[in-house]
């Protein structure tokens, strides 16, 4: 977390918009299950009621198609993977409507089923990768209207502009539809995240502040506990901090927390989560680590402050420590607990002296 950029990916790593990627999320899956129930019905039909019509290559590419799609749904019901079906049964039916411009369909009625693909794909696979398909459509259907001796089917002039010309304006509509929606989302999404990250964090220090301990912290830790237990929990507390805001005043105590807030975020580990607890009182949270080693960073911590006096403008110096207090979390049910534990082997540090560790 030492600058913006970090900071940010640092916040993003903890916080989550749940909703609204849900919600997008949702809808693209939908889009996807009712495309490849709308092309098994309509493959099926076409099939069924046609198959004496068409030839064999369209039948037995419609059939190949429909076993094709069957399986894409199949995978993504299994697997959940979104994106990989999407593009799965979008380039399906790219072929197939290739293959319709090819063969002209029943009574030269393909270039009519085309229409809908660009309207699928945005919604489906969004901007980008629906730009790329409906324009790699637009060029295939392009290159067979306008070199008729190389397909089964005949096209007039006039059909063939009118329909090139109406293809165009639904991918432009398609585009300029989805990228207005996912640029919305987008700004959404950002201030969603800038309202969690601005109502989780200190105004005074930026740090972290104990409403991100209670709200995403500890239920992030349950979720996933194999990514941070053991844990080790250090509570630090500045020794007679009202001191300083009683002789210097409370915009050098606000100083002061600045500088320790610094000082102390140079010292931990880019996984480990130090914050404010409240008033004079920090915590530093250390994944991965067991009391005894939760205790050596305790004693770097203290070190540091006592060797990294505030510098006032003024030509001051403030020298301060800490006494801090030390506890290891080996269930994910037991912050509470081991929180106490913490506090208490901060409050023996303070009678046994202050600035000190005492591991609880």
């Amino acid at each position: 977390m030492q600058d913006s950029k970090a900071t940010k990916e640092w916040w993003r790593s903890f916080i989550e918009v749940d909703g609204l990627h849900s919600a997008e999320r949702k809808r693209r899956s939908f889009s996807l299950l009712a495309m490849s129930a709308i092309a098994i019905v309509v493959f099926s039909v076409l099939l069924i009621t046609n198959y004496q019509v068409y030839s064999n290559t369209l039948s037995i590419t419609l059939f190949c198609g429909l076993v094709a799609v069957i399986i894409n749904a199949y995978i993504y019901l299994q697997t959940k993977q979104l994106r990989g079906a999407g593009i799965g049964v979008a380039l399906i039916i790219l072929i197939l409507c290739s293959l319709l411009v090819y063969t002209g369909g029943k009574d030269n009625t393909a270039l009519y089923w085309i229409m809908f693909y660009p309207v699928v794909s945005y919604t489906m696979l969004g901007t980008r990768i629906g730009t790329t398909l409906s324009i790699a459509m637009l060029i295939v259907s392009t290159f067979f209207l306008y070199n008729p001796e190389l397909i089964q089917a005949n096209y007039g002039d006039t059909e063939k502009s009118r329909f090139l010309s109406g293809l165009m304006l639904v991918i432009t509509f398609s585009f300029i539809s989805e990228y207005f929606r996912d640029r919305s989302h987008q700004i959404i999404t950002n201030i969603t995240f800038n309202q969690k990250q601005k109502a989780n964090t200190d105004t005074l220090t930026g740090l972290p502040n104990r409403r991100f301990i209670d709200t995403i912290f500890i239920p992030k830790v349950q979720q996933s506990s194999d990514a941070f237990i053991p844990l080790s929990i250090v509570l630090m507390d500045i020794d007679k901090f009202k001191n300083i805001n009683d002789t210097y005043g409370h915009d050098v105590g606000d100083k002061a927390l600045m500088h320790i807030a610094k000082l102390m975020q140079h010292q931990l580990r880019y996984s480990d989560i130090f914050a404010r607890f409240g008033g004079e009182e920090f915590i530093a949270l250390l994944p991965h680590a067991s009391v005894r080693q939760g205790e050596q960073i305790a004693e770097k911590l203290r070190r540091c402050l006592e060797q990294h006096p505030l510098h006032l403008e003024d030509g001051r110096e403030i020298q301060m420590t800490s006494s801090f207090g030390v506890a290891e979390i080996k269930n994910v049910n037991s912050f509470d607990l081991t929180i106490k534990a913490a506090d208490e082997a901060l409050y023996q540090a303070k009678n046994q002296g202050r600035n000190r560790v005492v591991c609880g």
